[in-house]
């Protein structure tokens, strides 16, 4: 088996480049399976979640109580949007761009 064939499933095209720093593979994965992005919105639904759930048990709500719930659901269009604009750094070619 070619051992380089998990960076040619991910696009990398230049191996030897990526084989040089440890640093520089971890970093490329890191950014091209967008962990960060998506450890965001599970924090998100999670919170959200566990709100919804202590929201519903109140028998009646003050408007404070609902303005944090509405404030909170609110907040996920932005963050959403935030998770589906996350590009990776990664140019035409597979190489990692210079910025």
């Amino acid at each position: 088996m070619n051992g380089n064939r998990w960076f040619h499933i991910f696009g990398v095209k230049n191996v030897q480049y990526f084989l040089e720093s440890n640093i520089d593979i971890f970093g490329y994965f890191l950014d091209r399976l967008r962990v960060v992005p998506r450890l965001i919105l599970f924090g998100y639904m999670w919170i959200v979640s566990d709100m919804l759930i202590w929201a519903k048990g109140l028998e009646t709500m003050t408007t404070q109580q609902a303005t944090l719930v509405g404030t909170m659901v609110g907040f996920g269009t932005p963050l959403f949007a935030f998770y589906i604009n996350a590009s990776t750094m990664l140019n035409k070619k597979g190489d990692v761009s210079k910025k």
